[in-house]
């Protein structure tokens, strides 16, 4: 009995150990194999990694190119443009009207000299236009009921005062002007005096949703300017947080989305001497540059 427990042990003593035998040479084999692996993926790691490195430096290479390309054009236009635009307006008498005080649209003023053109004058429309005052809302109120004779509910009054400015700087109402200036809904700047050949109206806001500045002050505006059969140009900044465009284009008026550049300054110019379109760099525009 002795005798076989002992068989029996060393049995499967021997197949023990040649199970670990046969277990630590997997893990040899394993163990190289993975290493040659991992020297295989290291290599091919490398070789792409020159690749890239070289497809970068060739890339490098290629905008460093396109970029002096680009300063050649820049320096031409620089060049060109003003003799683009010399002389195009004639003595044309221009008024804008900026709607938000969000952005600043004190480069139109250089271009419409540069081209022989006036800027009359440049009304500044503040947000506190939009009469969230309770006081300053029923002060305003009062004056055109009372001398104005403007009959109108007071729900319906902030798009009746966007009207009646547009009428008092067509007019050359000064009273109404200066009274508006002196409750700090607008700035004025210029000749309120001589009588503008066209409008521009400039828009764009900082803010998500601008709807009720779009549709109680713009709106309004365009509409009353184009009942006294003046020609009006919507304008905005390419980079405006939320666009105007497609609402001004809704009021079948030209249109430049990009006039804080050089392209879009063309483009205002070629308008106000009567190419009417819808240019510049967004999906609202019709095209680039008129024709």
């Amino acid at each position: 009995m002795l005798n076989m427990k002992y068989l029996i042990v060393s049995i499967a003593s021997v197949f023990l150990a040649l199970g670990i035998g046969i277990f630590i040479g997997i893990m040899f084999d394993g163990q190289y194999i993975f290493l040659n692996q991992q020297e295989s993926i290291i290599n091919d790691l490398e070789n792409r990694f020159d690749e890239i490195k070289e497809a970068n430096s060739e890339l490098l290479d290629t905008i460093e190119i396109k970029n002096k390309h680009i300063n050649h054009y820049e320096d031409f236009t620089n060049i060109i443009f003003p003799k683009l635009i010399e002389g195009k307006l004639n003595n044309m008498k221009i008024a804008i009207i900026e709607t938000n005080d969000d952005y600043i649209y004190n480069d139109i003023n250089s271009i419409i000299l540069k081209s022989g053109g006036f800027l009359n004058s440049t009304t500044y429309i503040k947000k506190e236009f939009l009469l969230e005052d309770d006081d300053k809302f029923q002060d305003i109120y009062n004056y055109f009921i009372e001398n104005k004779q403007v009959n109108i509910s007071k729900e319906d009054f902030l798009y009746t005062l966007s009207e009646n400015l547009a009428i008092a700087i067509i007019e050359k109402d000064l009273d109404t002007l200066q009274f508006l200036k002196e409750k700090d809904v607008i700035e004025l700047r210029g000749n309120y005096m001589d009588s503008a050949d066209c409008f521009i109206i400039a828009g764009g806001s900082g803010l998500e949703e601008p709807d009720k500045m779009i549709q109680n002050i713009d709106i309004p505006i365009i509409k009353k300017i184009k009942q006294y059969n003046m020609p009006i140009v919507g304008v905005e900044q390419s980079d405006v947080k939320y666009s105007y465009i497609e609402k001004y284009k809704k009021q079948k008026i030209s249109t430049i989305d990009n006039v804080n550049t050089m392209i879009g300054q063309y483009s205002l110019i070629e308008v106000l001497v009567g190419n009417y379109g819808n240019y510049g760099i967004k999906p609202s525009a019709n095209r680039l540059i008129p024709q």
